[in-house]
This record gives structure tokens, C-alpha cells and sequence, in this order.
């Protein structure tokens, strides 16, 4: 008999769970293991197991009025957080001649938790006891963030370290873990604990780990001994957020699925529901809500029929994972390559403040001095680089200095953004050779704009 908790935190840590308040079912998917790792026989294309008398078994509260506060709640907005478990990768390693493991994981996450790593040996189809992990005698562990050293373990993380990381995140009072088993039995795992406060209820104090260059890199060091290959399954623990609003997941698919603008749920108070009308006005004007936004007759369509290709196309793509690093990369390499171009410098901003798929960088000195630093300038040099080179482009007052600010998304290569520093550098040689661009200059120095010396 087993028995699979159900213990999710939206379920528990969420106040009361009330399923009939939401627009759709609260839906858990179990994925079992194929036949070939359970059932053993002669004819492995016949195997097949089955689950028999499957129970749910739940506590229910019977009141009216938490019903109805779990209620309001989803109609007007809730947030629920929860620890999301990625299985980012399984490598292989030699246990006589792999002393010294190298990985770096930098996957984006706003709060990353820690990293699991659970090795497991060889085995024949059927045998496996899927609860039985090995320790492959690691003697210690280096840890790097973006380059830098941890300072927690800045001198490495020693085996005695180990048990008292998985215990922090995984242990309870009086529970059957202990270290004998975990260091000599079959229970090893090694936790790379990367919060800020050790406290599991807490939610957001993980690592942040958004456009950085080298993310989290490991150096786990052990002994050699024997000769099978071991698979080590590397895991990430990081925070996560769904919102609930109107009794339903709040989602944009113009923002996360790139279907055109314009494709998203609205949502409005019902105090409000008299004096929200759509930009154009149609059929139904003087109906409800729900009738006047519903058929509008000049409205472009597009955008709804699309949904379906774009859910399509953000899946092929490899979905938020393969898309926020794509992005993050782009963004790190084409703000380092046109810093080089210009010969200026990338904007110093910290990574706790730093958009993932975005950057800012200084313009060459010689178009501030043309253009002015300032809101007007800096949208004048914008209008000329569209109407001249026919690229569009984003520019920016900041601190006396005119700044290009690019962005990424999956779509965009590294040859967009070369362009744009040739572009930029064309324009330079025009205002040396003598182009006046029509703006107002400011007045006066300030810290936030620019004006030319009095000779």
C-alpha cells in the first residue's frame, strides 16, 4: 500500500482551501514510473501494471462564513506561494576517475532556494529501490555566485557540513532522519542551502538569480573508488507565485505567451462595471459589461485566434526556462558589445534592482553634447535614428548623459543589436562632420541634464 501526501502549500499555508470558489478545478497530476522500472518479464513490450481501489482522503470544515471569506477573497485577489521543484538536469559520472564535478546552474529565478543533488548507482529494470540514494564519498564542496565565493562556506562546504544543510530544510523534530543513515546508509543527499534566513515558512529570501553571467557554479570534490558510472540528478528549490483574481488565474497572453497586444482577461470591480466602456463604441453600448466588450465592430480579432499558436510556440521554444535564459544572455553579451562599440560603459545598476531581459548603456559622449541631454533630446535622437537608419531604438536621460537602453526578447539575435551599434556610430561621425540636430538644449547644468560649457 502507499500512500502520496497531498501536502501542497496552497492547501495548507493558504488559509482555507475552498474549491468550489474557483472557475476551474484544482488539479493534480502524478506521473508514475514506465512498466519497464516496476514489472520484471521476458517480453518487455508486454509489460504493464495497473493501480487498483485509488482514495482520496481529505478533512472538511463545514462553515458558512469561511466559506464565504475564502470566497471574497478569490473574487477580489490572493496570492499564494509555494515552493516549485525543477529536475534541471541528470549527469553522469565515473566513480573510479571523476574526483573533482564542475556544474553551473543559471537558470533565472527570482528567489532561489537552494540546490538538491541525489546520486543514484546503476541498476537492472525492475529491481530499483526507488527510495535508496548513494553517497559517492564527497570530501567537499566549493561554491562560487556570479564569480564570487559563498560567505557562508568561503573556505568550501567539509562533509560535516552536509547532514546539518539537509536536516535545516528537510528535517522535523522526531523524525526517523538521522546522520547514520544519511552519511553510511541510503540516504544521502547534498543541499546547497542559498537563503538569506533559514526559516522554510518563509517565502522570497532565496537567491536571486536574474541576468547574472556564471550564476551558481559547484566544485564538489571526492574520493575515486570502483567502476560503474553514477547518475547524479541535479534539482532547484525556488520560491514561486500564482495570483488567483475573480476567482481565477490572473494571466496575459500578450506578456507570457507573445500572442499580439490586446490578448489578456479583464477584470473589473462590480462598482466599477457602469462606467468601464471599450475605446470603441459599438453594439450592445448601452448593455452590461460583459455585452459591450463582447462584440465591437471595428475590432481586429487577431489577437484571439492567435491564442492557440502562441500557447503552440512558447511551448516548442522550451517554454519560460529556455526563454529567460535565451533573453538574460542575449541582454549580458549586447550590453557588453555595444559598451565596446561606443567605448563607454554598461549602467552600473545592483542585481537586486537589474530587469532580466534589459540594460542600459552610455552613448557616446560627442551625440549628448549634440542632442542635449535631456527628455527632448533624447527623443529627437530617437526619431532621427528611425527616420535616417529606419531602426528603432530607445534613448534615455540619466545624470548629465545620454543612455540607449535595449531590451530582449526570444525573437531578437545578436545581429539586431549590432546594427544598432553601427547606427549609433554613424550618427556620431554625422555630428562631428557638422549636423546640427533641431533641439532645445537645456538652460542650465543640472544632474540631470546636459548643457555645453560658455567659451
Amino acid at each position: 500500500m502507499y500512500r502520496i501526501p497531498l501536502d501542497h502549500d496552497i492547501l495548507k499555508d493558504h488559509g482555507v482551501f475552498f474549491p468550489r470558489a474557483l472557475s476551474d478545478e484544482l488539479l493534480f497530476e502524478l506521473r508514475l514510473a514506465p512498466a519497464g522500472s516496476v514489472v520484471k518479464g521476458s517480453d518487455p513490450t508486454k509489460l504493464s501494471y495497473q493501480l487498483t481501489d485509488i482514495q482520496l482522503e481529505y478533512e472538511v470544515i463545514h462553515s458558512q462564513k469561511l466559506a464565504d471569506e475564502a470566497l471574497s477573497n478569490y473574487k477580489n485577489g490572493k496570492r499564494f506561494m509555494y515552493e516549485h521543484i525543477t529536475h534541471l538536469k541528470t549527469i553522469s559520472i565515473d566513480k573510479g576517475s571523476n574526483t573533482i564535478i564542475n556544474e553551473s546552474i543559471n537558470v533565472p529565478r527570482r528567489s532561489t532556494k537552494g540546490l538538491l543533488l541525489l546520486f543514484d548507482e546503476t541498476y537492472t529494470a525492475g529491481t530499483r529501490n526507488s527510495e535508496k540514494t548513494f553517497n559517492p564519498n564527497i570530501t567537499g564542496v566549493k561554491l562560487t555566485v556570479d564569480g564570487i565565493p559563498n560567505e557562508i562556506y568561503s573556505q568550501g562546504m567539509k562533509a560535516r557540513d552536509m547532514w546539518e544543510e539537509v536536516f535545516t530544510i528537510f528535517g522535523k523534530e522526531n523524525s526517523s532522519m538521522n546522520a547514520t543513515d544519511f552519511y553510511a546508509g541510503d540516504r544521502f543527499g547534498l543541499f546547497i542551502d542559498l537563503r538569506s534566513m533559514r526559516d522554510n515558512d518563509l517565502h522570497g529570501s532565496g537567491l536571486r538569480l536574474v541576468n547574472t553571467k556564471d550564476g551558481v557554479h559547484l566544485a564538489i570534490n571526492r574520493k575515486g573508488s570502483g567502476s560503474r558510472n553514477v547518475k547524479c540528478h541535479i534539482f532547484i528549490l525556488s520560491d514561486a507565485q500564482l495570483n488567483i483574481v475573480n476567482r481565477e488565474l490572473e494571466r496575459n497572453l500578450h506578456k507570457w505567451l507573445f500572442a499580439p497586444r490586446g490578448c489578456a482577461i479583464l477584470w473589473v470591480s462590480p462598482k466599477f462595471h457602469d462606467v468601464i466602456i471599450p475605446q470603441v463604441v459599438s453594439w450592445c453600448h448601452d448593455k452590461s459589461l460583459q455585452d459591450r466588450f463582447f462584440q465591437q465592430g471595428t475590432i481586429d480579432h487577431t489577437s484571439y485566434t492567435s491564442a492557440a499558436a502562441a500557447v503552440k510556440f512558447y511551448k516548442e521554444v522550451g517554454g519560460m526556462g529556455a526563454i529567460t535564459k535565451y533573453n538574460s544572455q542575449l541582454a549580458c553579451w549586447a550590453a557588453t558589445m555595444l559598451a565596446e562599440t561606443w567605448d563607454t560603459e554598461v549602467l552600473p545598476i545592483p542585481e537586486s534592482m537589474r530587469a532580466p531581459f534589459m540594460a542600459v548603456i552610455r552613448l557616446p559622449g560627442e551625440l549628448s553634447a549634440a542632442y542635449g541631454a535631456t527628455m527632448e533630446g533624447a527623443e529627437k535622437m530617437m526619431s532621427d535614428v528611425y527616420y535616417k537608419y529606419n531602426v528603432i531604438a530607445c534613448f534615455v536621460s540619466i545624470q548629465a548623459s545620454l543612455w540607449c537602453r535595449v531590451s530582449v526578447q526570444v525573437y531578437n539575435v545578436k545581429e539586431d543589436y549590432m546594427q544598432l551599434g553601427e547606427v549609433v556610430l554613424q550618427l556620431k561621425e554625422e555630428c562631428a562632420n557638422g549636423f546640427c540636430p533641431e533641439v532645445e538644449k537645456a538652460a542650465e547644468p543640472n544632474r540631470w541634464s546636459w548643457c555645453e560649457d560658455p567659451h
